[in-house]
């Protein structure tokens, strides 16, 4: 801990972008800050055969707007897990990204659009809930009939857990069965239930390696509420990477109760939290000190099943040059990142300075590292996924 807070010290004395900051990719973190990542790692190469799980939280920089498609176009394909996946399986550390959840904010379901391995929920609707009654990586999916929520993974699987909401607003709620593809053959049973559980099922077997359709089908009548789906080929070890960003949301909604329960039902290895970029806007800046709360809050969450990476995200040119009254300056950014590296230091988590992996605003400015002044480029978001690589190779 005295490491990382000396590295904090020494973060917290240069500029934002500055050359210093960037020669080491914007990263600071204590010899112990990736101590269980590390171990989980290992359990994956071990005969143990363990399947790591990254969380990636965060809003439109995590969900996937902005690279190639311009602003406003959601697209997960594009977005930083597929890249990282991608980029860790090419280092010798196998990773895969086939997992599905919420509506990132798309607005709708299933969301095809923005994620094509989405189809199905004919009749459902969006659960737009805050405090106890929300989502994870977006609303909760909310079904009355038995029309099925299909998601099909871009490679063969075997296996998948499911997230749904039991009791929700403490009154009783639809059960629904697993199948795969044109086979009715129950795989597994979501019980119903009165009682509040943001629960994860057991792990549901597909049957063979395939290339499965896998069928979410409730029972009807009663509300179902689902929150989203992981899968995974259980014959290869591999870290399984979930993105769970919402565009446009602030650091309160990731703190917000139901965010938190599914973030604690998930357990993940590891939690990449890249937020604050909505909370730096001129035309409605966040308190510091509820910023504070509001991301210890998820880092305290996260710190119980893993490690965590903390994110200060990068921006374009500053309020004077474009988009006055909403791109913040630099020295408005300052006290947020202060605040990031300060909750990393104590926190034991990596902190990852992306203004000075862009080597600050007029240089990624110049370098077209944004389609938007906020949001990367998909050539600038592999590179941060490759600078996360790095860190979890370390």
């Amino acid at each position: 801990m005295a490491d990382g807070v000396a590295a904090a010290a020494m973060a917290l004395a240069l500029p934002l972008g500055s050359d210093a900051a960037a020669s080491s990719g914007g990263v600071v973190k204590s010899p112990t800050a990736l101590k269980r990542w590390r171990r989980a790692l290992s359990r994956m190469r071990s005969a143990e055969g363990y399947m790591p799980l990254i969380v990636q939280v965060g809003d439109s920089k995590t969900a996937g707007v902005g690279t190639e498609y311009g602003t406003n176009q959601f697209r997960y394909a594009s977005s930083i897990t597929p890249a990282l996946a991608k980029i860790l399986t090419s280092r010798g550390a196998p990773a895969i990204a086939e997992c599905a959840f919420g509506s990132a904010a798309t607005g709708n379901i299933p969301a095809t659009l923005y994620d094509p391995r989405r189809t199905g929920m004919v009749g459902w609707s969006l659960a737009y809930g805050t405090g106890s009654a929300g989502g994870i990586g977006g609303e909760l999916m909310l079904s009355t009939n038995t029309n099925p929520a299909i998601f099909t993974p871009s490679i063969p699987v075997d296996s998948c857990r499911v997230l749904y909401k039991q009791g929700e607003g403490n009154s009783a709620t639809a059960t629904a069965t697993v199948t795969v593809d044109a086979d009715a053959t129950v795989r597994a049973n979501l019980l119903g239930g009165a009682i509040p559980s943001y629960t994860r099922s057991p792990v549901v077997s597909l049957g063979s390696l395939a290339s499965h359709a896998i069928k979410i089908n409730p029972a009807g009548t009663l509300p179902f509420y689902f929150a989203g789906i992981l899968s995974w080929n259980s014959t290869v070890p591999a870290i399984n990477i979930a993105n769970v960003g919402v565009s446009g949301v602030k650091a309160s909604y990731i703190a917000a109760n139901a965010y938190l329960q599914w973030l604690g039902s998930l357990a993940p290895d590891m939690t990449i939290i890249n937020i604050g970029s909505n909370d730096m806007i001129v035309t409605g800046p966040t308190d510091i000190t509820a910023f504070t709360t509001s991301v210890q809050a998820v880092i305290t969450r996260a710190k119980v099943s893993g490690d965590a990476i903390i994110v200060f995200p990068a921006i374009g040119r500053d309020a004077s040059s474009v988009a006055p009254g909403v791109l913040v300056t630099d020295a408005q950014r300052v006290p947020f990142r202060a605040t990031l590296v300060a909750l990393a230091a104590v926190n034991d988590c990596v902190f990852v300075d992306e203004q000075a992996l862009f080597g600050g605003r007029d240089v990624a400015h110049a370098d077209g590292v944004f389609v938007d002044d906020l949001h990367e480029s998909y050539w600038a978001t592999v590179v941060r996924a490759n600078n996360l690589a790095s860190i979890l190779l370390s």
